[in-house]
C-alpha cells in the first residue's frame, strides 16, 4: 500500500498515538463485552488506514 498523506512526522506521530490509546481501550472493554469491543476495533483501525492513506 503506497501512503500519500500529507500529515507529516508530527501528526502522524499523534495520529498513531491516538489509535494506540483506542485500541489500549477497545482491550480494556473486550473482557465484559467482547462484540462491542471488536466492532471498536474494526472502526479504529479502517479510521487509520483512511487516514494514513490520505484517504481522509
Amino acid at each position: 500500500m503506497k501512503l500519500k498523506n500529507n500529515l507529516g512526522r508530527e501528526k502522524l506521530a499523534a495520529v498513531t498515538l491516538c489509535l494506540g490509546t483506542a485500541l489500549g481501550t477497545t482491550f480494556m472493554i473486550a473482557n465484559k463485552t467482547p462484540f462491542i469491543a471488536s466492532m471498536l476495533a474494526i472502526i479504529v483501525v479502517g479510521v487509520y488506514i483512511n487516514i494514513v492513506s490520505g484517504k481522509w
